[in-house]
C-alpha cells in the first residue's frame, strides 16, 4: 500500500487524510505541514483508480475499495503509533467515504471532520442518463466517462495559482467509470439512512460559495448527526479552501481546534 507520511517533532495525535475524487494525496502538502506544526503526524494514500494507485484512473471494482483503503491505512498508522489518538480528515468524495467509514467502523477514530463532503445527490441532473449508465456498467464496467463538465477547475478556489497547479497536475485526471459514480450515490443515500450509527465527535466544513457540491447535502447530514457535532460554513469560501490563500487559516485552525478537544 502506498502511504504519504508527514512526521511531527514532537507528535501528539495521529490524522489520516482522504483525499477527494480525481485528486490525490499530494495535493495536502500544505494542510499537513500546518498539521505537523501543531503535533499532527499525518498519513494518506492514494486512492483506488486515483494518483499513484495502479490500475485504471477512475475506476474501482466497487466503492467498498475506496471504504477498505481508508481502514487498511488506518490500520497500518495504528501499528506503528497506536499508543496516539487516530482523526480522520476526507475532503468532498473523501468527505462521503469518510462518512460511510465512521459509520460502519465506529471505533477506529477518535472524531472526524468532513470538508465540503460530497453528500448530495447528482441523479437529479444525470437523470436521463441514468439507463445509460446502468447498461454500461452492465456491458462495459471499465469505460470511464469524463466529469469535465460538471465543474470548471475555477470553481475550486478564489487563488488562481492553486487553480492552474490543479489544471497543470499530472496526478489529476477527470474521468469516472459507472461504478464509481453509481457507487458514489448508492452510498449518498446510506450515508444519510445510516447516519445515527456515528457515534463520534463529527465536524462538517462547508464553503458558502461551493459551486463543486451542493452543500445543502451537508447542511441536511449535519442535522440528522446525533453524535457530538460541530459545523463550520467559511463565507466566502469555494470547493477547495485549503487552496485558498484568503481562508485556509480559518480551515487549518478550526480543523486543530476541534481535534484538539479531544486528544
Amino acid at each position: 500500500m502506498f502511504i504519504r507520511k508527514w512526521t511531527a517533532l514532537d507528535a501528539r495525535a495521529n490524522l489520516i487524510i482522504c483525499h477527494g475524487i480525481g485528486e490525490h494525496s499530494g495535493r495536502y502538502d500544505a494542510f499537513a505541514f500546518f498539521l505537523t506544526s501543531r503535533g499532527f503526524n499525518v498519513f494518506s494514500t492514494d486512492l483506488p483508480g486515483h494518483g499513484l494507485h495502479h490500475g485504471q484512473r477512475g475506476y474501482v471494482d466497487s466503492f467498498d475499495d475506496l471504504k477498505n483503503a481508508v481502514v487498511d491505512l488506518a490500520t497500518a498508522v495504528r501499528k506503528e503509533r497506536d499508543e496516539l489518538p487516530l482523526f480522520l480528515f476526507g475532503h468532498s468524495m473523501g468527505g462521503l467515504i469518510g462518512s460511510r467509514v465512521i459509520e460502519e467502523s465506529p471505533n477506529i477514530f477518535r472524531a472526524a471532520v468532513l470538508s465540503s463532503p460530497h453528500l448530495y445527490s447528482a441523479k437529479e441532473s444525470v437523470k436521463k442518463l441514468l439507463p445509460v449508465v446502468k447498461l454500461v456498467k452492465k456491458l462495459a464496467p471499465k469505460i470511464t466517462f469524463s466529469s469535465s463538465s460538471r465543474f470548471e477547475p475555477s470553481d475550486l478556489s478564489h487563488n488562481k495559482l492553486a487553480v492552474q497547479r490543479y489544471i497543470d497536475d499530472p496526478y489529476v485526471h477527470d474521468r469516472v467509470s459507472p461504478n464509481l459514480f453509481l457507487g458514489m450515490e448508492e452510498n449518498i443515500e446510506m450515508a444519510f439512512s445510516e447516519a445515527e450509527r456515528i457515534t463520534i465527535p463529527t465536524m462538517i466544513v462547508i464553503g458558502s460559495d461551493d459551486r463543486v457540491i451542493d452543500p445543502s447535502g451537508a447542511r441536511k447530514f449535519y442535522e440528522v448527526l446525533r453524535s457530538e457535532k460541530r459545523f463550520l460554513e467559511i463565507a466566502g469560501g469555494m470547493h477547495e479552501m485549503f487552496a485558498d490563500e484568503e481562508r485556509k487559516d480559518t480551515l487549518f485552525e478550526g480543523v486543530v481546534s476541534f481535534f484538539s478537544e479531544f486528544l
